[in-house]
């Protein structure tokens, strides 16, 4: 059985997830809240992720507010970028598969190579 780390369980894409990982009986979802693991707080990530110890993690969680985020920039760079190379670097450490989620405001999907 798979174990799939989901951040950001409360919001609309981690409720979904949370819907359809019922119809997948091979995989244990492993859901978190913001109170659970937030990524606001950097030295906690790669602690609670290898108590978990999962093969996979989904990180729906982010900052969302496109408007407040052009005046709240350092929180949302924390979230969305700072957190996300913590959630990396713990998934490097135990061999975990990250999947990271955007959207076409950060990724509109016309760049015609990879992303780095």
């Amino acid at each position: 059985m798979k174990r799939v780390l989901l951040t950001g369980m409360n919001g609309q894409l981690g409720t979904f997830i949370r819907k359809i990982g019922t119809e997948y009986p091979d995989l244990e979802i492993i859901p978190r809240s913001r109170e659970q693991l937030n990524l606001a707080e950097l030295t906690t990530i790669q602690e609670k992720v290898l108590e978990i110890r999962p093969d996979v993690i989904i990180n729906s969680a982010a900052y969302t507010h496109v408007d407040k985020a052009e005046t709240d920039k350092e929180l949302a760079m924390l979230i969305n970028g700072d957190a996300v190379g913590e959630l990396a670097k713990a998934a490097d450490a135990i061999g975990a598969t990250l999947i990271q989620i955007s959207t076409d405001y950060v990724f509109n999907g016309r760049k015609e190579t990879a992303y780095l």
